[in-house]
């Protein structure tokens, strides 16, 4: 189903924010093998998370809602097409990293420009047997790791940067093969910190469960 093909997509990224936070965070990721250009808003207040994903591939778009709810188990895929409202459930335990992992990868000594990175952020490179990673760290955006949703949690880069014991916050993230080809790219627009209703993170009347 070509939604979870976007959710893997989905698992491909690592960005940060940190436990005290509360608001939304605007961020787009690019597929560029496949040529999808996605535009994420990301709402949190507590464990409570909402992700309102829109993704174009060429004309075609597609908008869908994830939902994690604080101590609930499941996550719910809510969409909205042609005036049918569904809702999907997917245990939040099953939801593994689909990106190529960086193991065994080691940093790259002479770095480069990063090009559109500017403030605060530091680039960091590695690379291993199968791709090149570039990151913007920020070690002052007030951010963390550990309060990521679960979805992206799972991700193998999530997991990299976090056994790595990394605490700045990836502004920029881009991913390429050996050979130079553009993978991977990742950028987190804005950042507003503001009060979130607990409604926001509530399953909307007229939706119906679909398994």
């Amino acid at each position: 189903m070509r939604y979870f093909n976007i959710i893997a997509f989905l698992l491909c990224s690592t960005f940060c924010l940190g436990q005290t936070f509360e608001g939304t965070v605007n961020f787009t990721m690019q597929n560029h093998a496949v040529g999808e250009d996605t535009k994420i808003v990301w709402t949190k207040k507590g464990d409570n998370h909402r992700l309102d994903v829109n993704t174009t591939v060429d004309t075609v778009q597609y908008a869908y809602t994830l939902l994690f709810q604080a101590n609930n188990p499941i996550m719910y895929m809510l969409s909205d097409a042609g005036g049918e409202k569904w809702v999907y459930e997917t245990p939040i335990e099953v939801l593994n990293g689909q990106d190529v992992s960086l193991s065994g990868a080691r940093e790259v000594k002479d770095l480069p420009a990063f090009g559109q990175v500017t403030g605060n952020c530091k680039s960091w490179i590695v690379e291993n047997a199968f791709l090149r990673g570039e990151f913007c760290l920020d070690d002052n955006a007030g951010l963390q790791l550990t309060d990521f949703p679960p979805l992206v949690r799972a991700a193998n880069y999530f997991r990299f940067l976090e056994k790595r014991n990394i605490s700045a916050t990836p502004i920029e993230i881009h991913t390429f093969d050996l050979e130079g080809t553009a993978l991977y790219s990742q950028t987190i627009e804005k950042i507003e910190v503001s009060k979130i209703s607990l409604d926001k993170f509530q399953i909307p009347e007229g939706y119906k469960v679909r398994k």
